[in-house]
């Protein structure tokens, strides 16, 4: 499953994340995409709950998780791929980090 959402940061625009491979992109308000490996579900619920997305991403994720910058194909691939997933398919830690989000005032998910 692909999930994509927009962050209210200051220095980054947007995640997407899969599931099945456990990989996180992250947009950055620059616009370079660089995508994290091996990233879990637990450690992407944690930044979406996150007060500071900026501050978790920092101390948590970057320079942590194996990195690379994607180019312009990988990028225009990886929005086609988000365009045409499914957003009904069913994610037990999404529904998990959503209502943890919820309750602490975060907005609803853009699929």
């Amino acid at each position: 499953m692909l999930y994509r959402d927009d962050i209210d940061s200051s220095s980054i625009k947007a995640i997407a994340y899969e599931e099945d491979i456990q990989v996180l992109y992250v947009t950055f308000k620059s616009t370079a995409v660089y995508c994290y490996e091996g990233v879990s579900p637990a450690v992407v619920t944690e930044l979406l709950t996150a007060t500071s997305k900026g501050y978790y991403f920092s101390t948590n994720i970057r320079g942590i998780f194996p990195t690379r910058q994607l180019e312009p194909d990988e990028i225009e691939e990886l929005m086609h791929h988000i365009t045409m997933s499914t957003a009904k398919r069913n994610s037990a830690w999404l529904h998990t980090a959503l209502s943890i989000a919820r309750m602490t005032g975060y907005r609803e998910v853009l699929f």
